[in-house]
């Protein structure tokens, strides 16, 4: 038997046709050639997806696999469904690895599962979802333009870093005690990250855009928000100006936090909606610039993955004073 996986990338937007499409892991890919569409979704597909579903998934980009499928007789439908899980899971990361590139919303809420390909055992269509989305730095949907280039640069960062096979594999508990308790500062930080992403409250998104930056720059409990923006300030700035610039920005995106984390009044100019979207584009661009430079650096990601936090003060120590 044959499986065939599909899911909409909704938000994303690709500059040029794809044919079979780029590579995101082992055999998903994305892609918005509608003719794949047509060739793999047949009538008995289509009936069961229902032409809504159907009509969407033909409007856009999206990710797909397909391959081999032995039936188990016994327990197939556990099968099935921890299948097309693993897809849906793993496809969530294209729009962590294009976040890289630019800040987007792309999400994936629905996939769905075919099997076919056997006379003698009947066909069949699985479907399920995902309950969180991603948003841009403002929380809401937009959608974004990708060339072919920055699509392959964004994906190629999913081959380097991000252990999306590995992960997409547990189950929810595991996950979470995977982040919790084993996980290293990079996976950790890409955790926080991806809930801040899932924000619409600006307030909260930016006081979690602030834990993810504490997983990579914080290595004691003291004076955390003047430490992460000296830090990120030395890391990011080019020369003086453009440091004291980023030190004291990082310090007003800490004083949100601080209001919001313990449930008090946003400081006046921060309590009109444009205000905050400009901070959290703002911060949203640094944390981004940041992660690209980590994820360009042996040195620091030795660092945070050996985790030893007299190592990164010494780092950091060394970073400040020359």
């Amino acid at each position: 038997m044959k499986y065939f996986y599909i899911a909409r990338l909704n938000g994303l937007k690709i500059e040029g046709k794809l044919n079979r499409g780029i590579q995101v892991v082992d055999n998903l890919r994305i892609s918005n050639n509608k003719d794949r569409i047509e060739k793999k979704c047949d009538d008995f597909f289509k009936h069961l997806v229902g032409k809504l579903e159907y009509d969407h998934l033909f409007e856009g980009s999206y990710v797909y696999a397909e391959g081999d499928y032995e039936f188990d007789k016994h327990n197939d439908e556990a099968k099935r469904m921890d299948l097309l899980n693993y897809f849906l899971k793993v496809s969530q990361v294209v729009s962590s690895c294009l976040w890289l590139i630019k800040d987007n919303s792309i999400s994936t809420e629905q996939g769905f599962l075919y099997i076919y390909g056997n006379e003698f055992i009947k066909k069949s269509v699985s479907s399920n979802g995902r309950t969180n989305n991603f948003l841009n730095a403002t929380g809401n949907r937009v959608e974004t333009l990708y060339t072919l280039d920055e699509l392959k640069q964004g994906l190629d960062i999913n081959q380097k870093q991000f252990n999306s096979k590995d992960m997409a594999r547990l189950d929810n508990a595991a996950a979470a005690d995977m982040v919790t308790n084993k996980a290293t500062r990079l996976e950790r930080f890409n955790n926080f990250l991806d809930t801040a992403r899932t924000e619409i409250y600006v307030p909260n998104k930016i006081s979690t855009y602030c834990t993810a930056l504490e997983t990579l720059l914080s290595t004691d409990n003291q004076e955390i928000g003047h430490k992460i923006a000296e830090r990120l300030a030395r890391l990011l700035g080019k020369d003086s100006t453009e440091r004291i610039e980023i030190f004291n920005f990082i310090k007003l995106a800490y004083g949100i936090r601080s209001a919001n984390v313990h449930g008090d009044k946003l400081p006046k100019k921060f309590r009109d909606l444009n205000a905050q979207y400009e901070v959290s584009i703002k911060l949203d661009n640094y944390i981004r610039k940041f992660f690209t430079l980590v994820l360009e650096n042996e040195e620091l990601i030795t660092l945070y993955e050996g985790d030893n936090k007299e190592d990164l003060n010494m780092y950091y120590r060394e970073l400040i004073f020359t």
